[in-house]
């Protein structure tokens, strides 16, 4: 029997609503903070929800080290992240957090009434961890040179007032 884990980064009941297009015997596995805890708890298919420490965004650092084991050990066939965005971008640290967990695949949807599961995109994992590092690369280069550039700009605009 397949694994999914589902990563909530979209309103409850639309979760649900995917959830409910699943017809294949799959195990779903649900990452979410505790308040959503009593809509899941009612859905049959979902066999286990783990919890964030805080409600807040997700990320590495507000899930507790024994739930990212807890979940690690489970060996997902799919991790899944379905959102309304146009785009991933805002979803890096969903997509970050998710490559410390053990599965096959990581997939997204933009949700739209009457997605299916069938409607799944992958995320290339490698890709994604090229993108970032580059993004830091670049970051890590530019900020030094900013802040000479701005240091350089106020020192001028100091010496012409003198």
């Amino acid at each position: 029997m397949k694994k999914i884990l589902i990563i909530r980064c979209l309103q409850t009941e639309l979760v649900l609503q995917f959830i409910s297009s699943i017809d294949e015997d799959i195990e779903i596995f649900i990452l979410d903070n505790l308040k959503q805890n009593e809509f899941f708890e009612k859905e049959k298919k979902v066999i286990h929800i783990f919890n964030s420490k805080k409600k807040t965004d997700f990320s590495i650092f507000n899930i507790k080290l024994k739930t990212l084991l807890d979940i690690r050990k489970k060996k997902f066939d799919n991790i899944i992240i379905p959102h309304k965005q146009k785009k991933l971008s805002g979803l890096e640290n969903i997509i970050f957090m998710s490559l410390f967990f053990n599965s096959k695949k990581i997939n997204h949807f933009q949700f739209f009434h009457g997605v299916s599961f069938n409607d799944l995109k992958p995320i290339n994992k490698i890709k994604f961890i090229f993108k970032m590092t580059l993004n830091y690369f670049i970051a890590t280069i530019l900020f030094p040179i900013t802040l000479f550039v701005l240091m350089l700009m106020i020192l001028i605009g100091l010496l012409k007032k003198n």
